[in-house]
């Protein structure tokens, strides 16, 4: 679900002693979907009506244009080509192989994909899938209520994180389902009220570590962002303050994307559109408000 972007004195307190990383601007608008592996990396660009994947170099990525932003991740074959999946116009689910350029549907329903050597997992409604390319993928985890909704997807040998919009706790939430017979953990849940969009979004499996965006994107908040970074085997928890309304995350060995955006909020401008690394990340305790749950 493309959630609309409507924004605590936690995040605001915490971000004033908060140190504040370095970021190279690498675009000047708001990625949406942000990805990136083995030195490359892939966002959205909206222009004349229509979203676009662009290269780091600033590139355009030859394919056909969506209307809605390409929820685009970077994943390995059974090969260990690389390959970018996504779907258009949150629908039908393609696989572009980079180096040919050649695009292929995947003949699936579905969004928030994710490859990891020939694995595909994906959501489609409140249901997360998984199988290998040109199987019949299986379901492993299900969100129950009526307008629960799949809003981000990473897949690993280890495991499938995704994020979710829960209607049962009307907000967002961070979950991750590990490979086997494990049971689903739920790392962190953020709310919806009044003056609160507390926004769990865009996770990416390195490793044993997940990381994700955290944002509270109420309109009555000021600029804020968090990378959220989750050791899986320890259960602990660290954040670190990052530029704008943070909606995408991307991890490349050591090094880190983000994307962002800004809104025009009663009290004036706030946030910045804006595809970013992030450099020497100053990592600390979560911010109050960003509700992580499986933590020792």
């Amino acid at each position: 679900m493309f959630l609309p972007r409507i924004l605590g004195g936690a995040i605001v307190a915490a971000l004033l002693i908060a140190p504040a990383a370095r970021a190279d601007v690498l675009d000047t608008h708001d990625g949406v979907y942000v990805s990136a592996s083995g030195g490359t990396a892939l966002w959205n660009r909206y222009e004349q009506g229509h979203y676009g994947l662009i290269r780091a170099d600033g590139k355009s990525v030859d394919i056909r244009t969506s209307k809605r932003p390409f929820d685009v991740s970077l994943g390995t074959d059974a090969g260990g080509r690389l390959l970018a999946v996504y779907s258009r116009d949150n629908h039908t689910l393609y696989a572009l192989d980079l180096k040919s350029g050649h695009e292929r549907s995947l003949h699936l329903e579905g969004e928030h994909p994710s490859l990891s050597n020939g694995v595909l997992a994906f959501g489609r409604g409140s249901t997360v899938y998984v199988g290998r390319l040109g199987h019949v993928p299986r379901a492993i985890a299900h969100i129950a209520g009526k307008k629960s909704e799949i809003t981000g997807v990473s897949n690993s040998p280890r495991g499938v994180a995704f994020s979710a919009y829960d209607d049962r706790y009307y907000g967002t939430g961070m979950f991750f389902k590990p490979a086997g017979a494990g049971a689903l953990r739920v790392l962190a849940r953020g709310g919806f009220g009044e003056e609160n969009r507390k926004t769990h979004a865009s996770p990416v499996l390195h490793g044993d570590t997940l990381y994700w965006a955290f944002s509270n994107q109420s309109e009555f908040k000021t600029s804020n962002g968090w990378v959220i970074r989750y050791d899986l085997a320890a259960h602990r928890a660290r954040a670190a303050a990052a530029a704008g309304f943070l909606d995408g995350v991307a991890v490349d060995g050591s090094r880190l994307i983000t994307s962002s955006f800004s809104q025009d909020l009663s009290a004036g401008p706030q946030g910045v559109d804006q595809v970013a690394t992030l450099d020497s990340p100053a990592w600390t305790a979560p911010p109050s408000d960003s509700g992580i749950h499986d933590q020792k």
